[in-house]
C-alpha cells in the first residue's frame, strides 16, 4: 500500500472484498452439495446393507467364485458349438438332399448350365433361364423334324 494513494487503496479493498464474498458463495455451495452426497450416500448404503440381508438370509451369502463362472461359461460356449454343429449337419444334409433333386430335375441340360453349376459360376439366373428355355424349344423342333 505504500505508494498506492487513498482512491487505488480503497478500490483494490473493494475488489477483494467482492472477490470474498464470491468466494463464500462458492464455499456455501460446495457445502451444500457435500450434504446432499452425504446424505444420498447414506441411502445407498443402507440399501446396500438391506440387499446383504435379504441375500444372506436367501442362503447365498457369497458370490460365485471367478473360476466358477468361467467353467460354466466354457461349458455353455462348448455346448452352443456342438448345437450349432449338429444344425449345420442337419441343414447340409437337407440341401445335399434338395441338390440331388434339382439335379435329377435338370439332368436333360449340358452339366455348364445346370442351376448348382450357374451358381457356381456366378452366371445369373436370367441367362439359365433364357437358355434353358432355348435349349428346350432346340430338342422340341429337332424332336418335331
Amino acid at each position: 500500500l505504500g505508494n498506492a494513494t487513498r482512491e487505488q487503496t480503497l478500490e483494490s479493498v473493494s475488489l477483494y472484498r467482492s472477490r470474498k464474498e464470491t468466494l463464500e458463495e462458492a464455499y456455501q455451495t460446495a457445502q451444500q452439495d457435500l450434504t446432499q452426497c452425504r446424505i444420498h450416500m447414506e441411502g445407498l448404503d443402507k440399501a446396500m446393507a438391506t440387499i446383504r440381508r435379504q441375500i444372506g438370509t436367501a442362503g447365498e451369502g457369497s458370490l460365485p467364485d471367478i473360476g466358477e463362472v468361467t467353467a460354466q461359461r466354457e461349458e455353455r460356449q462348448q455346448e452352443k458349438r456342438e448345437l450349432t454343429e449338429k444344425r449345420n449337419r442337419k441343414y447340409a444334409a437337407f440341401y445335399l438332399q434338395d441338390a440331388t433333386e434339382k439335379n435329377r430335375q435338370y439332368s436333360f441340360l449340358p452339366p455348364l448350365f445346370q442351376r448348382n453349376m450357374a451358381i457356381r459360376r456366378k452366371i445369373p439366373l436370367k441367362k439359365v433361364k433364357k437358355y434353358i428355355i432355348s435349349y428346350i424349344s432346340r430338342m422340341n423342333s429337332k424332336q418335331g423334324s
